[in-house]
């Protein structure tokens, strides 16, 4: 079970006097923090909050009066070739993640011709980057988020994706159509019920779900056999399909889910980097 950060969680508050050790990889311990401190957290935390934890809290103005030679090309290029002497190559963190089998890797920039399907890789930090996003949002679907990243698994949709619809769709449940009638989607009413799938008409024209799973459920397979599986693949494919220009701005839904994909992706790294470097006794929160 995965104890999640509570909202009003401030990691400065976890200092201790001495800077916790670092695990051991070839990095210095001021190029892991200056890397940190330059990641946008969520939950309020800041670069100062993680400078606190490595233990970095004194202004910079008491940190001793002796002051640092200016650098020159020549120091800066010994200290460089120093560094990668020591340590065998130099770490980039601040790369971007490649593509994996044509699918996007969180961390990679999402763009309209970027492929939305889903190998269920990274799966632990997907499921609690859904879960810690909907909760953060007050969605009421909050409670399914398990259910349909399991269900974005199986039918091979990426759910960050699939929550990028739901955003735009119905403000994560919250209003509208989808808030009514549990529906991530707002998919149309159809007496020919896929198989496992449950739900009735809402009166109009719009499916209503028992609940949330079921509503994320529909709209995962329909992305998959409706969209993925016809060779409409990407944003710029799905769009204007999926919302046509007659009842909405294209353009502008199109760039809402991409910038919120690179948001999303952004979150996945922070959880996957904190992980990584900070000590067990911190690592609240965070997908193993």
């Amino acid at each position: 079970m995965i104890t999640r950060i509570p909202l009003g969680f401030d990691p400065a508050l976890a200092h201790r006097a001495e800077p916790p050790p670092l695990p051991g990889e070839p990095v210095s311990r001021r190029e892991a923090l200056a890397y940190m401190a330059s990641i946008p957290l969520a939950f309020g935390a800041t670069g100062a909050a993680v400078r606190a934890m490595f233990g970095e809290t004194r202004p910079e103005a008491q940190r001793g009066s002796k002051k640092a030679k200016p650098a020159t090309a020549t120091t800066t290029e010994n200290a460089g070739s120093r560094a990668a002497a020591k340590t065998g190559s130099a770490l980039q963190p601040r790369e971007r993640p490649e593509p994996k089998g044509g699918y996007w890797v969180p961390g990679a920039e999402f763009t309209g011709s970027t492929h939305v399907g889903w190998d269920g890789s990274d799966y632990e930090t997907v499921r609690h980057v859904v879960q810690t996003e909907l909760e953060h949002r007050n969605s009421p679907a909050a409670g399914a988020s398990d259910l349909v990243v399991k269900a974005c698994k199986g039918y091979g949709v990426h759910p960050y994706y699939l929550l990028a619809k739901f955003r735009m769709e119905s403000n994560w449940g919250k209003k509208g159509i989808g808030a009514r009638n549990n529906s991530w989607g707002n998919i149309e009413y159809s007496s020919q019920r896929p198989e496992g799938i449950k739900y009735e008409s809402d009166g109009k024209r719009f499916r209503k779900y028992p609940d949330w799973h079921q509503g994320g459920r529909d709209l995962a397979r329909l992305l998959r056999e409706r969209y993925v599986d016809r060779g409409l693949s990407s944003v710029d494919k799905i769009t204007p399909v999926y919302a046509p220009a007659k009842e909405n701005d294209v353009s502008k839904y199109k760039n809402v889910v991409i910038d919120y994909m690179n948001e999303l992706g952004r979150t996945h790294l922070m959880h996957k980097t904190l992980r990584r470097w900070l000590p067990t006794r911190w690592r609240v929160g965070l997908a193993k």
